[in-house]
């Protein structure tokens, strides 16, 4: 995946709409194809969490903690490991999960059997070398505890490591923060406190382990990133949560801006989205882009009285309407800014309560149904879901409805039809596509001017720069969903096909790219736009949907 893509492409041509002649290329507007890591950040994420692994919960593994242990976070499992056990003890306890709760066979079912893309990996600020917090009072911050975890580093490395050898890439959360970004046990502690939000010290040892993973991400130290998520679950209307999302983001920036970074809505998702939107704005020529931000929102139906006051069947009855604003906030980049959403935590698990009000026997029949009404609504309406979670231990004892290998099992989860596909059946659809691309963009071409010419007779436009939009878009549909087959990647034969999953920060990120827009052509850039919309969208008809010339 760290080979670079040879940068010598034939340059894309240009037409001037409704003229016979043949007009002379214009090598201002065209793209080079994206790159491998490109499309390992900019795809759909068919995902699943590795949780419990770098930040322990004791309803994932309920052997890490001693009798003893006075609650059920990673800080009560460590103290209470330490009260009763030598520190040579836990050092080789931790060690030993955090080296065999997901093994190479299990990282290898997940990449070629559930053909996952990408995992989302949760760890704690104290996963990260002791250095970045060691110096600022945090309750890892004494020695004794310090001593452990300098070995997780090595450790999370290590992982990240097979999981790239396996053709899967990750998606770094900072789970944990110091205070605690949240008041539950999975922020690293059981304070039921959120004091990072009012701690000028805890934000700033934030920002410095954002800036480090940004570092090693650069460095190639940390390979197949998809973006670094800032925090997990933020507490709702926490206090300076955009403050600190635009410092990291500077941070980061500043490192390297092409890293995306993934926040939380904070059970907020519209505004988090306006907040995205606006701090994505398009820049033509691109100057200085910061880094993009994608939106993380959770999706779950079990835990409040309203979700345990409703049968399977009201419930199921609920999702196609969900990430509806997600939906109504896409599709106009250069209008509003572009908008990502990623669905960072979903499972098919529903209370008691929910299944009180059905026949036991209708159960596992309401379970596939509720995974199928899921997966469609994330497939169509985000840019990547994660189910929680692919690790834990004591499988049997929620019949599923949390392990997303079980629930591949039992068919309540697929993988999206694409990237099941062989790779004679890619091939096949890349074939077709090339062979109708010429008449769908002059297809395309013509419609949009006949639209301008009936709509707005004496305007002033540049239809070129349409045309030169569906040229970039055409060809980033073909490259994403070729990669498996071009030699542009690594360990992609067991997985069919990729799709541009973030389509609006994708966007922005190439009509930054093309150059020849700047000037008095920067009035038409909406134009451009609607020519890679309406060539991503032609091209996935032909090779995601097989609906075109079939």
């Amino acid at each position: 995946m760290k080979r670079l893509i040879d940068k010598v492409h034939s340059k894309l041509r240009e037409q001037t709409p409704r003229q016979p002649q043949q007009q002379q290329e214009d090598t201002s507007l065209a793209a080079q194809l994206p790159s491998p890591l490109d499309i390992v950040r900019y795809r759909y994420h068919h995902g699943v969490n590795l949780g419990g692994i770098f930040v322990l919960e004791k309803w994932l593994y309920p052997s890490m903690f001693d009798p003893s242990a006075e609650g059920d976070s990673e800080l009560d499992a460590i103290i209470a490991s330490l009260r009763t056990s030598s520190a040579d003890a836990t050092l080789l306890s931790w060690q030993t999960h955090w080296a065999t709760a997901i093994s190479d066979s299990a990282i290898a079912h997940l990449a070629q059997t559930l053909h996952v893309t990408t995992v989302r990996l949760p760890i704690g600020y104290f996963t990260l070398p002791p250095f970045l917090y060691a110096s600022t009072p945090t309750p890892f911050s004494a020695p004794n505890l310090t001593a452990i975890y300098a070995h997780a580093y090595p450790a999370l490395l290590a992982l990240i490591h097979r999981l790239h050898m396996a053709g899967i890439a990750v998606l770094l959360d900072m789970h944990a923060l110091p205070g605690g970004a949240n008041t539950d046990a999975h922020s690293g502690t059981s304070s039921h406190r959120a004091d990072l939000w009012t701690s000028a010290p805890h934000r700033a040892v934030a920002k410095h382990c954002v800036s480090f993973l940004a570092t090693e991400i650069r460095d190639g130290t940390i390979p197949s990133c998809a973006g670094i998520q800032l925090c997990n679950e933020a507490a709702y209307d926490a206090p300076g949560l955009y403050a600190f999302y635009d410092e990291c983001r500077a941070a980061v920036t500043a490192i390297d801006p092409t890293i995306p970074i993934y926040i939380s809505d904070a059970w907020h998702l519209a505004h988090a989205l306006s907040w995205s939107a606006a701090a994505n704005t398009l820049s033509v020529p691109a100057v200085a882009v910061p880094c993009p931000i994608v939106v993380d929102t959770h999706r779950y139906y079990t835990f409040t009285d309203a979700d345990r006051a409703q049968t399977p069947h009201d419930i199921i009855a609920r999702i196609p309407h969900e990430l509806h604003e997600a939906v109504a906030s896409t599709g106009d980049v250069v209008g509003r800014g572009a908008v990502a959403t990623v669905v960072g935590e979903w499972s098919c698990a529903l209370d008691t309560a929910s299944w009180a009000r059905v026949s036991a026997t209708d159960k596992a029949d309401l379970i596939q149904a509720f995974g199928h009404a899921q997966q469609t609504a994330w497939q169509s309406r985000s840019a990547g879901a994660f189910f929680w979670t692919a690790t834990k231990e004591r499988r049997e004892l929620d019949g599923g409805e949390w392990d997303f290998s079980a629930i591949c099992a039992a068919g309540a989860v697929t993988a999206p039809d694409h990237l099941t596909l062989s790779v004679e059946v890619v091939r096949a659809r890349l074939a077709r596509a090339a062979s109708l691309r010429d008449g769908l963009k002059t297809a395309a071409v013509a419609a949009h001017v006949a639209y301008w010419q009936r709509t707005a007779p004496a305007a002033v436009f540049e239809h070129r720069l349409f045309g030169a939009g569906w040229d970039v878009g055409w060809a980033d549909t073909v490259a994403f969903f070729g990669v498996p087959v071009d030699g542009r990647g690594s360990g992609y034969g067991w997985r069919g096909a990729d799709r541009i999953g973030a389509v609006d920060l994708w966007l922005r990120k190439r009509a930054g790219e093309c150059g020849g827009m700047g000037g008095e052509r920067g009035r038409f850039v909406w134009e451009w736009e609607h020519g890679f919309r309406q060539a991503n969208t032609g091209a996935e008809r032909v090779l995601v949907f097989d609906e075109v010339g079939s």
